[in-house]
């Protein structure tokens, strides 16, 4: 399966939160987050404060190369996405954007 198809069935299959500020308070409260997908032009400022509490906690981040408006129609959603926050991937085998991520086998 490609990252197309493995985001697309998070989106459909899985819990997953949309947005960098849900996933800056999903990080903060200690939520049991187990990936951190973020848009290629996430803003700055909030890419660094997720990166930052993911690292601290010890979540993957799969850099999605494209663009929020792309992640946004993968998703099947009428609004950008700059990060998807995976609390339960349901069915959805993560492994491949895991295993793509640096520090993380």
């Amino acid at each position: 399966m490609n990252v197309a198809d493995i985001i697309r069935n998070l989106s459909r299959h899985g819990k997953v939160l949309y947005g960098a500020d849900q996933a800056r308070k999903s990080l903060e409260r200690g939520a049991d987050v187990k990936l951190i997908i973020m848009a290629k032009n996430c803003p700055k400022e909030k890419r660094e404060k997720i990166e930052k509490l993911a690292a601290e906690r010890k979540v993957p981040v799969y850099y999605y190369n494209d663009t929020a408006e792309n992640l946004g129609i993968l998703c099947g959603k009428p609004f950008v996405v700059t990060t998807l926050t995976v609390l339960d991937n349901g069915p959805v085998d993560i492994g491949p954007l895991i295993s793509g991520v640096s520090g993380h086998d």
